[in-house]
């Protein structure tokens, strides 16, 4: 089986908007019957607005048949500089997942690798991201430091 990455444009926006709700339905972040479907079109707008932006980028790697194995989430968030090495770009990474069959081939970290380039290219001074325990010592292996409830990369 071979595999493809790509980022994601516009036309797929569709796609990842329901893969993400999935994500989170499965995970019991929903405590309302339809939240899911309510919260479609804000999703939709704001990944829209930031791909158009050049804010986000959305890796994904599809199998053979262009089923979505694996995805991460990078967004740039601007804060007010601080001074010549902090110029108030940061990264945020989030969303990162591959399909249990799919782990440990080296997926998350083609992935990762990918929304870190963007950051770079974008001048981010710092990456931040949220993990649970398992996925934290994946993530200090490329360089992040912290506890899994906020490790960080200074690019």
């Amino acid at each position: 089986m071979t595999y493809s990455i790509r980022r994601c444009t516009k036309n797929d926006i569709d796609k990842i908007v329901n893969l993400r709700l999935k994500l989170w339905n499965d995970a019991g972040a929903f405590s309302k019957p339809k939240e899911s479907e309510l919260m479609y079109e804000p999703n939709f707008t704001y990944i829209k607005k930031a791909l158009n932006d050049n804010t986000m980028v959305i890796p994904v790697i599809e199998d053979d048949n262009a089923e979505i194995i694996a995805i991460g989430i990078g967004v740039i968030l601007e804060k007010p500089p601080i001074n010549l090495k902090n110029n108030g770009k940061e990264g945020y990474i989030f969303n990162m997942h591959t399909l249990e069959k799919y782990r440990g081939k080296g997926l998350g970290k083609l992935i990762l690798d990918d929304i870190l380039d963007f950051f770079g290219t974008q001048s981010v001074f710092k990456v931040t991201l949220n993990a649970n325990q398992e996925a934290a010592t994946f993530y200090t292996r490329s360089g992040f430091a912290g506890n899994p409830q906020y490790m960080e990369l200074r690019m």
